[in-house]
């Protein structure tokens, strides 16, 4: 009896929690202006699209780059931090360049803010980081954080990783 008040409890705060996680993101959509932000469930579209077409990219995982695209522009389209990175996946405009050039696709920069061209450019630069980190991608992911040559010197943000796995977690829960 007290076993089964133990799993009657767990799956009670198992729906909860995922209540409150489809209520969030009922509400990222809700406060998306079309002018402003993009759907999570067009930058999903956008992601497959582009897994489809290039297939080194095929096994990043959707919710991986839609848990980056919250954490670092919170789905604005034209967003710029206080570094200059810039669009959907913050990128700095030299890394933009950098990276589409390494994979012999040229786009104009002012590109950066199409939501397609931001996302491919930078799921390709987590690709390359996963190559550059051994697959390791929670290294990749604090190297497209802090840059490549911060991490390699030490440098970490815990922060980054701990929203980042609770993000990723949010929407593998809502199927992506």
């Amino acid at each position: 009896m007290v076993e089964e008040n133990k799993k009657e409890k767990k799956k009670i705060m198992f729906y909860l929690i995922l209540f409150v996680l489809i209520v969030f993101h009922a509400d990222i959509i809700r406060s998306a202006d079309p002018k402003d932000r993009i759907s999570v469930e067009e930058a999903a579209l956008i992601i497959m699209g582009i897994k489809a077409n290039y297939s080194q990219l095929a096994h990043i995982k959707t919710r991986t780059i839609l848990a980056i695209i919250e954490i670092e522009s919170n789905f604005k389209i034209n967003a710029v931090s206080s570094k200059n990175a810039q669009g959907l996946m913050q990128l700095l405009p030299s890394v933009y360049r950098w990276i589409l050039k390494q994979n012999n696709l040229f786009v104009s920069q002012e590109d950066v803010y199409n939501s397609e061209s931001n996302i491919l450019a930078g799921m390709l630069l987590l690709q390359w980081l996963l190559d550059q980190l051994n697959g390791n991608l929670m290294q990749a992911l604090t190297a497209y954080n802090v840059g490549l040559s911060n991490f390699k010197s030490g440098m970490r943000n815990e922060s980054y990783l701990h929203k980042w796995v609770i993000a990723e977690k949010k929407y593998k829960i809502l199927g992506y």
